[in-house]
């Protein structure tokens, strides 16, 4: 078994993009309930470009960065209209924008605190007045849970431990190309945030905050939006 120090690993982007992919349609209905019907949509932690290529066929334009070298070189295959930048969501430089999104529990791969504050400035920064910044996060549960996936050409089995703070998730993968299978591991580490402070410090930026429940369980979708001036 090969131990994989990439985040998503090029097996892994592509287990990813075939069955871990968001609901493109549930996150279109959001982004139009917060009032983003057209412009641009900067996509943080874009991942193999699914829901830009969702975007892009509705018209919005789209803007991605993912610190994933493999997820970064898909999405761009796959979205040629679209524009996609490899590295930290700490440290890319957003455009000027109509809107934000992190899918998947992006911001709960950040290394604590004061880099997600460091985000929320920057999607403050980027967001044009009435623009909406739309994302999910994982919540703690204080358990460890086991979770396995078998597919034709590929599964995954990932132990989930929380202590309240942080998730380990060890993930072991399994990948057919023709006879062959491969196989791999990786370990996510991911900081646990409750939804109330999140937005405390969304609000502390003037954003207009609302929270829902998540698309997945275990989950808060925030919506936050920048007043029209």
């Amino acid at each position: 078994m090969r131990q994989r120090s990439a985040f998503y690993g090029a097996d892994l982007a592509w287990i990813h993009r075939s069955g871990y992919e968001p609901d493109a349609r549930a996150w279109l209905s959001l982004l139009r309930r917060a009032g983003v019907r057209r412009g641009l949509v900067v996509d943080l932690g874009c991942g193999a470009g699914g829901w830009a290529s969702a975007l892009v066929r509705r018209g919005y334009g789209v803007w991605g960065v993912d610190r994933s070298r493999a997820m970064i070189a898909m999405a761009r295959r796959r979205v040629p209209r679209g524009a996609f930048v490899r590295a930290s969501i700490v440290e890319a430089r957003l455009p000027a924008c109509d809107a934000v999104t992190a899918i998947g529990e992006i911001l709960n791969y950040l290394g604590g605190p004061a880099e997600v504050r460091r985000v929320f400035r920057s999607v403050r920064a980027a967001l044009r007045p009435g623009g909406a910044f739309v994302f999910d996060v994982l919540l703690p549960q204080r358990d460890v849970r086991v979770n396995a996936r078998v597919e034709r050409d590929w599964a995954t089995i990932s132990r989930n431990e929380d202590d309240g703070r942080r998730l380990v998730r060890d993930i072991t993968w399994f990948r057919r190309e023709g006879r062959v299978w491969r196989r791999g591991r990786e370990v996510h580490r991911q900081r646990l945030y409750r939804a109330s402070e999140l937005a405390a410090w969304l609000r502390r930026e003037g954003l207009a905050v609302r929270v829902t429940a998540g698309p997945w369980p275990r989950h808060a979708l925030l919506a936050a939006i920048l007043p029209s001036r």
